[in-house]
């Protein structure tokens, strides 16, 4: 009996090393790059590198934006910094910070209520287009229910 358990604990051991042994990332396109070069590679470049989870963390990219001066390398960050060319700690850095991170919470919410809008009207197409059922009762009453409405026969 303990020696199946002990079986069975070794092989689920294994099979979760290899489940994780097979989880991988991208190589970081930017981690061997040498100083100086990373140097002229444009943030947003370095920035999408950074803020993807798919691709390992590379300590020069990392260092090479913090010196820069980029604090999450976010959508908004980017958007003030490469677009509007605003100075960051500033007021109108801040405020547009505030003001683009409001914006992409609204994209976000649009497209949520949209998938949302979209999920109820296909349940509601298929209600609508489910085969209709008709009950027999013993009495002698047929009743069929069609498009929501119930019609009386009698035979």
């Amino acid at each position: 009996m303990t020696t199946i358990l002990y079986l069975k604990i070794t092989l689920v051991t294994i099979c979760s090393l290899f489940i994780i042994s097979c989880t991988h990332y991208i190589d970081n396109p930017y981690a061997n790059v040498p100083k100086n070069q990373l140097r002229n590679i444009n943030s947003s470049k370095l920035c999408s590198v950074v803020a993807n989870s798919a691709y390992k963390i590379s300590s020069n990219v990392n260092n090479e934006l913090t010196t820069r001066g980029y604090k999450d390398c976010s959508e908004s960050e980017l958007y003030c910094r490469e677009t509007l060319i605003l100075t960051p700690g500033s007021t109108n850095f801040v405020n547009c910070r505030l003001a683009r991170d409001q914006y992409n919470l609204n994209v976000q919410s649009q497209q949520i209520a949209t998938f949302l809008a979209l999920q109820q009207l296909q349940v509601q197409q298929q209600a609508i287009y489910t085969p209709r059922t008709i009950n027999v009762i013993h009495s002698g009453t047929v009743n069929v229910n069609h498009s929501g409405y119930i019609n009386n026969y009698m035979y």
